[in-house]
């Protein structure tokens, strides 16, 4: 993972106000993707989500319905994009049942 003082998101006090020392990476993430804003959400290092988005069982993510359809629909798309917006522009493109 990237330092965190590269990627202020993941030491931001706002989401982890408990601190973050001694978090695992997939912590990190469950945690973001159900407090962070949706704006601040999309700035979660990529890396960090390709590889941790599997141990996070969406269905139990403490956060909105929409939000959880979202990841949902862009899950598909996270292991052969390079990007949040790569991965979004491919979900939005794909057919949807």
């Amino acid at each position: 993972m990237p330092p965190a003082s590269a990627t202020s998101i993941l030491i931001d006090r706002r989401y982890f106000w408990d601190g973050t020392e001694n978090l695992s990476d997939p912590f990190k993430l469950r945690r973001l993707l159900e407090y962070a804003s949706f704006p601040d959400m999309l700035t979660i290092p990529w890396e960090l989500v390709v590889r941790e988005i599997g141990n996070v069982d969406l269905e139990r993510l403490r956060t909105s319905e929409n939000r959880r359809r979202f990841l949902a629909y862009l899950l598909p798309h996270v292991p052969t994009s390079g990007s949040w917006l790569e991965a979004t522009r491919r979900m939005i493109a794909a057919p949807h049942r």
